[in-house]
């Protein structure tokens, strides 16, 4: 290894050093910091007298109080929101079944009406291809 090596890694060495003692340094202020904020909140906080705490918990109880009435209202009114609207959408399938349940009605009807058409224009078609059909079907039932 070269001089110039080792004389890089003692400076690299040395602001790594540098770098984790300024680290510490910030940290160990900040963390001084802290603890006097906390310190200051808890001298502030013993300074209430047993009576002023009181009142705040007093007041603290009717404020829930006020909360958990509101929060119950929201509640009762947000399920009724809900309920309308899966009524409201209830109704729209419905409607939808009903609409789909007449389509497919007319469909039947139509295809029915042809089919009868059909038989009454070419009577010996539609008896060969009924024979056909069964004779057909006949075969597929007879290899099971």
């Amino acid at each position: 290894m070269a001089s110039s090596d080792v004389s890089n890694i003692r400076s690299d060495a040395a602001k790594i050093a540098k770098t984790a003692k300024d680290g510490a340094s910030a940290a160990a202020a900040e963390a001084e910091a802290h603890v006097r904020r906390a310190a200051d909140d808890l001298g502030e906080t013993a300074e209430l007298t047993y009576e002023e705490m009181k009142e705040q918990f007093a007041v603290l109880k009717a404020d829930l109080e006020v909360l958990g009435t509101k929060m119950a209202d929201a509640g009762r009114e947000s399920a009724r929101d809900v309920y309308r609207r899966a009524r409201r959408t209830g109704r729209r399938a419905v409607s939808a079944a009903e609409e789909g349940v007449d389509y497919v009605g007319t469909q039947f009807d139509d295809t029915l009406t042809r089919a009868e058409n059909f038989t009454r224009e070419r009577p010996g078609t539609a008896l060969g291809l009924a024979a056909g059909a069964g004779f057909l079907l006949a075969m597929m039932l007879s290899r099971r």
